[in-house]
């Protein structure tokens, strides 16, 4: 009787540490990283996700925001609203180029692309802040 209440409460546990676990959320793509497929970042407050995804029978995918724990996605952001992705493309991805801009490619060109002149592109990072914005900077200056 002992053992099943204990192995009960070792189990209710494992269960909760799990669940925390996985929603603690990476909220930055760094440089040589990127975000593809079904990855997502979340802000760090958890309000927020950063990813691919479909609007109903559409063949389109996007890369967008949206408010992460609504029960119908409600999208905030779009970056590819006017060059979707066709939901063939499976090797998009969005990154931080050699030249530190944020890029949305697919398999044969660049969608969508920060315009931006940078000394040290490597020190760049993108980031989901907690107010839904999307911003590059400085990993060594987070402000």
């Amino acid at each position: 009787m002992v053992f099943c209440i204990f192995s009960a409460v070792y189990f209710l546990l494992l269960c909760f540490a799990v669940k925390f676990c996985s929603s603690i959320a990476v909220e930055t793509i760094s440089f040589g990283q990127s975000l593809s497929g079904s990855q997502t970042i979340v802000s760090q407050d958890g309000t927020f996700e950063l990813g691919f995804f479909s609007t109903g029978k559409s063949n389109n995918t996007y890369v967008g925001i949206w408010y992460r724990d609504f029960a119908e996605k409600t999208t905030v952001w779009v970056a590819s609203r006017e060059k979707p992705i066709s939901n063939t493309s499976r090797s998009s991805k969005l990154e931080i180029s050699e030249d530190g801009n944020l890029v949305l490619r697919d398999e044969s060109e660049n969608l969508w692309s920060t315009n931006l002149v940078l000394s040290q592109p490597s020190s760049i990072e993108a980031v989901l802040l907690n107010t839904g914005n999307f911003v590059l900077r400085e990993s060594s200056e987070p402000s």
